[in-house]
């Protein structure tokens, strides 16, 4: 992950999630994530000259395997900011009614996973949507502006398949119906483009998205 803890720091928690709390929480209080100097809005805009694209979705949407085969193709570096125990603490501190912490962390999150990239271009594997998804429409200001994000989506037949063939337990118990329909409204209320991923293999998927991202860099040239 992004996130090393000193053994003596690690020590002093009984779960690692709660040193990495610690750490995103207290670095970004004292500047060590977030420079005292700069704005949330000056951050963003610092942020938005290295990310190519984002690519959101469920588990199993496909999300993963396009944004590798995007990163390829343009040069760029993938960063998942909210993979293991920082997706984890999001999802807790959502569900306890945390959100302005977990608002934090997620944007300490990707400070970071920028932070620790090679130079070049990035392409995320999740970012902005996935925390605004868990957490109040409120915050979403916070993360203008917001770098070009494509969705992708599949079916609950799909995504479920795709999950038991990964040897995930029991997709079926939390890859519900009004789950993967909620996100696919949300992305269409968002004005996301969206790419059903259902039919099609990677390498198209990923073709598609690189379309999009062409697109719409021509709409902004003429903008």
């Amino acid at each position: 992950g992004y996130i090393r803890l000193h053994p003596d720091l690690a020590a002093l928690f009984e779960h690692a999630w709660q040193g990495q709390l610690h750490y995103l929480e207290h670095g970004r209080r004292e500047g060590r994530i977030y420079p005292s100097n700069l704005t949330r809005a000056q951050q963003k805009a610092a942020q938005a000259s290295r990310i190519a694209l984002a690519v959101d979705g469920l588990d199993g949407s496909g999300k993963s395997s396009i944004a590798r085969r995007v990163a390829e193709a343009l040069g760029a570096t993938v960063l998942n900011p909210f993979s293991g125990q920082v997706g984890a603490i999001l999802v807790h501190l959502a569900r306890t009614g945390q959100h302005a912490l977990a608002d934090d962390v997620a944007h300490a999150a990707v400070a970071a996973a920028i932070a620790n990239a090679p130079p070049g271009p990035v392409v995320f594997d999740r970012h902005w949507f996935t925390a605004s998804q868990l957490l109040s429409p409120a915050y979403r200001p916070g993360w203008e502006p917001r770098p070009f994000t494509v969705m992708c989506w599949a079916d609950r037949p799909t995504t479920i398949a795709r999950m038991v063939a990964r040897g995930v337990p029991n997709p079926s118990e939390h890859m519900t119906e009004d789950r993967i329909a909620g996100y696919r409204t949300l992305a269409e209320e968002l004005r996301l483009p969206l790419l059903d991923t259902s039919r099609i293999a990677p390498e198209e998927g990923a073709a598609q998205v690189l379309a999009m991202l062409g697109a719409n860099g021509d709409a902004a040239r003429r903008a």
